[in-house]
């Protein structure tokens, strides 16, 4: 598989935007255009929920860091970035089973509101948000799964975040970058402070 990304010339003209604005880092004009651009295409109303960052593992992180849970299960079949994530959010993490159905986390039984679930979608999958119902929070690793995500991404709950790649192997790729979206715009603002070193 070879990635297939626009040639530098397409976006020569971006890259003179950034000059012209003298912003090259935290937040400038053109990674907000990018975030409306990508809520867009979600179909989120609110394009304060949608937060790009360097890449997916560090969203997977600060995602988990900026919760107020303590604990998290985290899908036993997985990509090493989320199991290193996981870890590296410094939260205490257990395993959970994996369906046979989806091969993705199965439900938390019981729901303890203190405990949160990071699940993953592999290969592309689809997210079943009924399957989560009663879960509070909840992290979704969906790597590869923007080219469906419009189909589930507004019916998350306030706890609930997604995080995409933006890799260029991805279906959507820009060559690097992490994609993050929110259930609420609070949780987004918390996530934004944590990625400009904690301000």
């Amino acid at each position: 598989m070879r990635p297939i990304l626009p040639k530098a010339g397409s976006f020569f003209s971006y890259a003179q935007q950034i000059d012209n604005a003298g912003v090259y880092s935290n937040r400038g004009p053109q990674v907000t255009a990018l975030e409306k651009g990508y809520a867009e295409r979600l179909g989120v109303l609110d394009f304060s929920r949608v937060v790009l960052c360097s890449n997916a593992t560090v969203a997977l992180q600060g995602a988990l860091q900026v919760s107020e849970v303590s604990e998290w299960r985290v899908q036993a079949f997985t990509f090493a970035a989320t199991i290193h994530a996981a870890i590296q959010s410094q939260k205490e993490i257990s395993l959970a089973d994996v369906g046979l159905d989806t091969w993705g986390a199965l439900p938390s039984e019981g729901c303890d509101p203190g405990q949160g679930l990071l699940t993953v979608l592999p290969f592309g999958g689809e997210f079943h948000s009924i399957m989560f119902k009663d879960q509070k929070h909840l992290v979704i690793d969906a790597a590869a799964s923007l080219g469906n995500a419009n189909k589930w991404v507004n019916l998350m709950k306030p706890d609930w975040i997604a995080v995409f790649s933006l890799h260029a192997t991805k279906s959507f790729g820009i060559g690097e970058g992490g994609l993050a979206v929110f259930g609420s715009s609070e949780n987004a603002q918390k996530f934004r402070n944590w990625i400009n070193f904690g301000f």
